[in-house]
């Protein structure tokens, strides 16, 4: 492949992790959005009609988050999109063409004359007639274009030719080569003749290669059969060869003063880990795919020669925005390749670019799709194997589908490090879903993460009954089939006469799937208990039960890692490494076993052979925090502090609610920098994380209150922990908006009273009057209630310099830039308190006052309200972290109190203070009251 050697020397290249789920749609839009997929909101293949309520293709309306084309739309720049998946329907760029993923298919259609481009895939419309005449039709194919792919066809009759033609999986190379031409002719078509800065093109030829013919390629599989072999060894390695003719074509056109990348998804597994069968569970092609893609970029701004190390998917957004003079949003999970660049500009940034006003091209809330096009895709789909065929009315079809989104969330959530969140998700959904087994090892495998070993505990047998209870079922019906087989054949009659051939692959699928449930794996139970027995302190226990190993190479590596921990915490290092060494020989692009083995040579005293293995384990998945502020430990070991801090800055970005990060960053600042000040601050900050911490797993254990609200049934807190990194002294107070959020009745009309009385006017309109529930009054502004709407919010430049009080679910309205009467865009500056007060206490409270204003019906539902409210204020919470906004969580009570910890925070953040004495002059004396009668109660 002449043309992507070149790409590489002359350029930077490496691997490109993945993410999971691996999905292509999902995946891809992760690449255009630098988002993960519990924020960009496509969670499959397909997606449900919100008018009709069915089930129909995913797409690009299920986004909730501006794509890289949009962005650049709205900053005056051309791009031009083709294939990219889902960008179906095209988005209505002012300034752009796209091309969606239903142009280039070709199902329905025997030949070229009969097949008519679907409606609605081409924007400008203009271009529909020209790309018709581009688009290149399977049939145009001759024996002579095909027999690159399968040389046998050379020494082939004509008759025979015909034959193998036929065949089901030459009908699907044709299918394979025809799309992915059209889609290059496409794509250079419109370079040649239409204005760009941006060109963005989707492939998935080699993503169809791989799983319809990896299984040929050699060496030859003991299943294969020799003759198919022989037939169609080579396809795949043609398919590339193709592709870098076409990557060369590409490269003429774009010039070399031209800026390119090239990444591929995930890869695929072409050795002996190569799978027999697809696994019986969600996703199970997926299993084919190796981790790890490619990256490989060349152009006038990127340096030759650079290995890249540790980029994944969510990187490529980040890298084309700075590429091109735009910022990065700080709500994107990914980061700038800065390594790649020529030159070392520095990085600016935005909160969010979905907070930024302009003409970005997406489309309106009230588009529609047009349902008997849905129909035909779906259908294709499901012909791809993306898919099994919805079944059993709209109703049930709909419902299997938000199982699957609800399932690829959670698992989206553990991909980024969110178990909780996963948690969540799992245990209804499994509890709803029994039968679905990898539910519940992806809920234990949460459980494992969490700490939660109590529960894990209690799943893993319930886990196994149900599978052995399944492998019962499987075998009476088993025994079923082969009796009614056995009457057949004495009638001489065949088992599928009659049958059509969609009805025998279903057939032969369910005899596989009942075969699959007769074997099962009880290596994974066993894996599972010895998880427990590692937690619980059982280390030898876990060396028994892992003695034994599972077939599979994924589990069988996690099960050397578990086995490696127990010899380590036995203080048997050498055999630990030992154990992990053998788990790197069979994965060896496993960056846990890279991980594992740095722990291990740490402990061992070699830190400078664990630093080896820790950077190849970042090498692999930069993503992972602990093993950033495991580098950072091992260089300071090393007496490198200046790059344990870069190190530890990462880790702390990566996993912000961990606070060792913090206290060894601490440590640094106070020993080696005697910045004693920060320092305190990230001692302070760490505390509050560890106490938080504490807190949600006392929070999870403790029995309901006075108000029937089961706090272990709500969600800690979401950690306020990147304020205090966050040089909030760059910005004059003056252009500072200081926000007091929380939920209603958390005190924030108190802390508005305080802020005032330390100096800081407050934003109000006064309309709302002092009443019983708040006599000294409520410091609001009506204003604030117009954040949800598509209004101007120029009013908020009057507020620079006060206090505005803003309660939690509204605080992610907050727009981070704002025109002003000139029509300039004017970046806003926040720092925000929020105020934490015992849910049960507010519910109380707000009960109270919807009792004396007999405003509304009281709640019934107190567990109900309690998790609601929390998820407001995580909502919220969250959206500050993302967004790098300076802000911290203070206890009402504590506060109150004169906590040395609470004034501390709010002195940090105002960079002002105020005393305890102070304190007692603004507060109600009354609140102190109600503090110790609610403590009293607690009691």
């Amino acid at each position: 492949m002449p043309h992507l050697a070149k790409m590489i020397e002359e350029g930077s290249s490496g691997n490109l992790a993945t993410l999971q789920p691996c999905f292509s749609p999902m995946l891809w839009t992760s690449i255009a959005t630098g988002k993960r997929a519990h924020k960009h909101g496509i969670l499959g293949f397909t997606e449900i009609d919100p008018t009709s309520g069915f089930v129909r293709p995913i797409s690009n309306l299920s986004r909730k988050t501006k794509a890289v084309w949009n962005i650049f739309n709205q900053e005056g720049k051309n791009t031009i999109t083709v294939g990219w998946w889902p960008s179906h329907p095209p988005e209505p760029l002012s300034r752009g063409v796209m091309v969606s993923n239903r142009y280039q298919r070709s199902e329905g259609s025997a030949k070229k004359d009969d097949w008519e481009m679907p409606e609605a895939c081409v924007h400008p419309e203009r271009l529909a007639p020209i790309l018709e005449e581009l688009h290149f039709h399977p049939s145009e194919l001759s024996p002579g274009d095909l027999s690159h792919f399968v040389p046998a066809l050379d020494e082939m009759t004509l008759e025979e030719k015909k034959e193998l033609i036929n065949r089901g999986e030459m009908q699907s190379l044709m299918k394979i080569i025809g799309d992915c031409t059209s889609i290059n002719s496409a794509a250079t078509g419109l370079m040649q003749n239409e204005p760009w800065d941006l060109m963005c093109v989707y492939f998935d030829a080699i993503d169809h290669f791989g799983h319809g013919f990896m299984k040929y390629h050699p060496p030859k599989l003991d299943h294969v059969r020799e003759a198919d072999f022989k037939l169609f060894s080579r396809v795949n390695a043609a398919g590339y060869e193709y592709h870098d003719m076409m990557l060369g074509t590409l490269l003429r056109q774009a010039g070399d003063d031209c800026n390119v990348i090239l990444i591929s998804d995930h890869g695929f597994h072409p050795d002996e880990a190569r799978l027999k069968y697809i696994p019986r569970e969600h996703a199970g092609p997926a299993r084919e795919h190796r981790e790890y893609g490619i990256f490989v970029a060349r152009g006038p701004e990127i340096r030759a020669g650079q290995q890249v190390v540790g980029a994944s998917l969510l990187d490529v957004c980040p890298t084309i925005l700075h590429l091109n003079g735009l910022a990065v949003g700080e709500d994107m999970d990914g980061r700038v390749l800065h390594e790649i660049m020529a030159d070392s500009r520095g990085i600016s940034s935005i909160p969010s670019w979905d907070q930024v006003e302009g003409d970005d091209g997406c489309h309106t809330a009230d588009t529609k799709l047009d349902e008997a096009a849905d129909e035909e895709a779906l259908e294709q789909l499901v012909a791809l194997g993306y898919i099994e065929k919805p079944v059993g009315g709209k109703e049930k079809a709909a419902a299997q589908t938000r199982a699957e989104h609800q399932q690829n969330l959670a698992t989206s959530y553990m991909d980024g490090g969110l178990f909780g969140a996963a948690i969540d998700i799992l245990e209804p959904l499994y509890h709803e879903f029994p039968q679905e087994h990898q539910l519940g090892f992806k809920l234990a495998s949460c459980y494992q993460k969490t700490k939660r070993i109590h529960k894990l505990k209690a799943l893993v047998p319930q886990m196994l009954e149900r599978r052995l209870q399944e492998k019962k079922e499987a075998e009476e019906e088993v025994e079923k089939i082969k009796a009614r087989e056995e009457e057949l054949l004495k009638e001489k009659k065949d088992p599928l006469e009659g049958k059509s051939d969609q009805e025998k692959r279903a057939y032969h699928q369910n005899l596989r799937q009942l075969y699959q449930k007769l074997r099962p794996n009880l290596y994974s139970f066993q894996h599972l208990m010895a998880v427990v027995d590692f937690a619980e302190g059982r280390y030898e226990e876990v060396l028994a039960k892992t003695e034994n190993l599972d077939r599979d190479l994924s589990a069988k590596s996690s099960s050397l890692r578990l086995r490696a921990f127990a010899f380590s915490r036995l203080k048997r290092y050498e055999e630990a490494i030992e154990v992990l060494d053998l788990a790197a020989s069979i994965e060896p692009e496993s960056a846990a076993n890279s991980l594992g083995l740095a722990r291990q040579y740490l402990r061992a005293k070699k830190p400078q052979v664990a630093l080896e293995y820790i950077d190849r384990s970042i090498a692999l998945n930069f993503q992972r925090g602990r093993a950033h502020y495991l580098r950072g430990y091992i260089l300071l070991s090393l007496n490198k502090p200046e790059e344990a801090k870069e190190a530890l800055k990462v880790a702390i970005k990566l996993a912000p609610g961990s606070p060792s990060a913090y206290r060894l960053l601490a440590l640094i600042l106070k020993r080696v920098d005697r910045d004693y000040i920060q320092a305190t601050r990230l001692i302070a900050l760490a505390k509050s994380l560890k106490k938080q911490s504490l807190l949600g797993k006392a929070r999870r254990s403790r029995i309901q209150g006075p108000t029937d609200v089961n706090k272990s049934a709500l969600q800690p807190r979401i950690p306020l922990n990147r304020s205090l990194l966050t040089d909030a002294e760059s910005v004059s107070s003056k252009e500072v908006i200081t926000v007091v959020s929380g939920l209603p009745r958390s005190g924030t009309s108190l802390m508005m009273q305080v802020l005032e009385f330390a100096g800081i006017e407050p934003f109000s309109d006064k309309l709302r009057t002092p009443d019983e529930s708040n006599q000294r009054g409520y410091y609001e502004h009506q204003k604030i209630l117009e954040l949800d709407k598509r209004t101007p919010k120029a009013w908020l430049l009057d507020a620079r310099g006060k206090s505005i009080k803003v309660v939690a679910p509204l605080i992610p309205m907050l727009p981070s830039q704002v025109k002003n009467s000139s029509g300039n865009l004017v970046t806003l500056h926040y720092r925000i308190l929020f105020m934490e007060r015992p849910i049960e206490d507010i519910i109380e409270s707000q009960s109270k006052m919807i009792a004396r204003l007999a405003s509304g019906p009281q709640v019934q539902d107190q567990k109900k309200l309690a998790q609601n409210l929390r998820a407001y204020e995580n909502r919220a919470r969250k959206w500050c972290q993302r967004s790098g906004i300076p802000a911290v969580g203070l206890s009402l009570y504590n506060f109150v109190d004169g906590s040395p910890e609470e004034l501390a925070k709010f002195s940090a953040l105002l960079q002002r203070s105020i005393s305890a004495p102070d304190l007692k002059k603004v507060v109600d004396q009354r609140l102190l009251t109600m503090r110790e009668q609610s403590a009293t109660e607690e009691k």
